[in-house]
């Protein structure tokens, strides 16, 4: 079902029972999409969103002022082949140095994520991270490493990240709210 509701737009409702919680989603062309559990009705989904205007608002705000890397031009396979190169030999070196053993190590051009580590260790890197500052892709990098170790986000994730990397929170809320992709 999709809805216009006040001065935000559109809004996609979207129903399933996969759904535990009431969720407001908007993506980086300002979309926004609510994922409804079948417990509840649209009408009271109607209503939450109707209460969450002013942070819907907030957020398209933040959203508008990132750079958007799918808007630059795809670079050239030269320039994708030296990042990858470079990237390998820094995401080796790291995880020498902090004793963080990955598998394999891949480069994709993803939709929504910088980076990820399986429980198998094996980690992806995002090729768009090639449009990111040297500080950023190191960040991803570290971040993704310490994955191989603690595989959630937990406050210990976070402790062992920040043992080599200082301020890694700053880092994730610059990447977050600097660039998107």
């Amino acid at each position: 079902m999709i809805k216009q509701i006040g001065d935000v737009g559109k809004v996609s409702f979207i129903k399933n029972d996969k759904f535990r919680r009431l969720s407001i989603g908007i993506k980086n062309d300002q979309s926004i999409k609510v994922q409804v559990p079948l417990v509840i009705s649209f009408m009271e989904a109607e209503s939450f969103v109707k209460k969450k205007i002013g942070w819907i608002k907030k957020q398209k705000e933040k959203i508008s002022k990132r750079k958007n890397l799918k808007d630059y031009q795809t670079p050239s396979r030269k320039l994708v082949d030296n990042f990858i190169i470079n990237t390998t030999k820094i995401t080796f070196s790291l995880s020498i140095k902090y004793n963080l053993i990955y598998n394999k190590l891949s480069f994709k051009w993803m939709k929504s994520r910088w980076g990820s580590c399986s429980y198998r260790n094996n980690i992806s890197l995002n090729l768009w991270m090639i449009f990111l500052p040297n500080e950023l892709i190191n960040y991803v990098i570290l971040h993704e490493l310490v994955h191989t170790k603690i595989k959630n986000h937990s406050q210990e994730f976070w402790i062992e990240l920040e043992k080599i990397c200082k301020n890694p929170k700053l880092f994730n809320k610059r990447l977050n709210n600097e660039y998107s992709i």
